[in-house]
């Protein structure tokens, strides 16, 4: 099984569609085929942090010191 990319845009619209509705967990996975737990974890994320939860986080690089030298 191959691991599916979704944009922010996506999971928020996936989120505010649950929200907004009276649709269970597993209608709303069932409607857009994404498994229950992530749509879950992505409801947590956007109730907690809103769209700029499914921001692009910059990178974190290892031994920055290493590399400012």
């Amino acid at each position: 099984m191959t691991k599916r990319k979704y944009s922010g845009e996506f999971k928020v619209s996936i989120c505010e569609d649950y929200l907004n509705s009276d649709m269970s967990y597993e209608e709303v996975s069932g409607k857009y085929e994404i498994n229950l737990s992530t749509l879950s974890k992505w409801v947590g994320i956007y109730r907690k942090h809103g769209a700029v939860g499914f921001e692009k986080q910059p990178r974190k690089t290892k031994n920055i010191k290493k590399m400012t030298q």
